[in-house]
């Protein structure tokens, strides 16, 4: 699981477009799994009791309901949600938008892009608004990027790999001239393989500090980014 970002800096200058995810690449969540959000929101306040359950089940059904569409909103959602947590949408959102931290190792390769006057785009598998999404990037410093595209408003997902192709239909360029930067093997390496769309793994922070002894991060880059949100969150 190792990470060489003097490599991933390599393999910038090669590529025309820099292409990066989100969730776990650019920003951080305080998080082991994304539905931790949820545990988090219930534990923080008493009106959210039984909410991780609710919320994950609704989930489940909105995709179920929604199966012609390759992903969905997080409206989707709410609109099935029991009625006593329907007034938790704009918590969520308010809690995405607090515990997101800048991953500081993709905010060194997302400055060398720049730095290299490299085209940039940010996509991302995600039920959040794209507004919303900006908001976080723009929290980060990661700004003047060419354009952001998210598989709840473009309906496709990276994935299927159906979002890689719209994004080359709609920056007609070809696709050995992007480099597409992740932390998911299927979705942002192997699905960009099949349009033949270069990648960089960058393994999640998280996945790194477990997988090393002790629990102890090897890098400069440690969990420390991660407690700290937590703690802050609380």
């Amino acid at each position: 699981m190792t990470f060489n970002i003097e490599e991933a800096k390599k393999q910038i200058d090669e590529h025309e477009i820099i292409s990066f995810d989100v969730f776990d690449t650019l920003s951080l969540r305080p998080y082991v799994q994304p539905s931790d959000l949820f545990r988090h929101m219930e534990e923080s306040n008493n009106s959210c009791k039984g909410f991780t359950n609710a919320r994950l089940s609704s989930e489940s059904v909105a995709r179920n309901l929604n199966a012609l569409q390759e992903d969905i909103y997080i409206d989707d959602i709410y609109q099935i949600i029991p009625r006593q947590y329907k007034k938790l949408k704009e918590v969520e959102i308010n809690f995405e938008k607090t515990v997101s931290e800048v991953n500081p190792e993709m905010r060194e390769l997302y400055e060398y892009a720049q730095k290299k006057r490299k085209r940039i785009i940010i996509v991302s598998d995600m039920y959040l608004p794209s507004s919303v999404i900006a908001e976080m990037l723009h929290k980060s410093g990661y700004v003047n990027y060419e354009k952001l595209y998210v598989s709840s408003t473009v309906k496709k997902t990276k994935r299927s790999s159906n979002l890689y192709n719209e994004i080359l239909k709609d920056i007609r360029i070809e696709p050995s001239k992007i480099l597409h930067i992740g932390d998911n093997r299927i979705s942002d390496c192997k699905m960009a393989k099949v349009v033949g769309i270069d990648y960089i793994f960058c393994p999640k922070i998280i996945d790194r500090f477990f997988s090393t002894p002790d629990g102890k991060k090897k890098s400069k880059y440690s969990m420390n980014v991660v407690t700290k949100v937590y703690k802050a969150a609380l």
